[in-house]
């Protein structure tokens, strides 16, 4: 079974270093040598280098180890273990790491009429 992030181990979400770390830690991961200016082509670059980067993988429920979506978890699997995850590990990462940078938060896109 997976544990919280090891003890002294660095979290890309955790307190001021957070907005400065997050984008910088993750682009290494993804290659992503692009701008961090609160753009849409930076969030585009930033989304197609993480597709081209980090795979779909469902390894953990194949070896019993339960799925953690928790910033420190998602850092530890994704990042610093270079793995990759379900859709929604994925999105939990890229969302943290936006929103640590950006500012970014979830957008109520309108349905449209059909």
């Amino acid at each position: 079974m997976l544990g919280p992030a090891a003890a002294g181990a660095a979290s890309i979400y955790d307190g001021a270093r957070c907005r400065s770390r997050s984008i910088s830690t993750l682009s290494r991961r993804i290659n992503y040598a692009g701008p961090h200016t609160p753009t849409y082509d930076t969030v585009a670059g930033i989304l197609k280098a993480h597709i081209a980067s980090v795979p779909l993988e469902s390894f953990d429920v194949l070896l019993g180890r339960p799925i953690r979506l928790d910033p420190e978890g998602l850092h530890a699997k994704i990042i610093a273990a270079r793995r990759g995850g379900y859709c929604f590990e994925h999105a939990s990462l890229m969302y943290a790491a936006l929103e640590a940078r950006f500012r970014a938060g979830p957008a109520l896109v309108p349905r449209r009429a059909l």
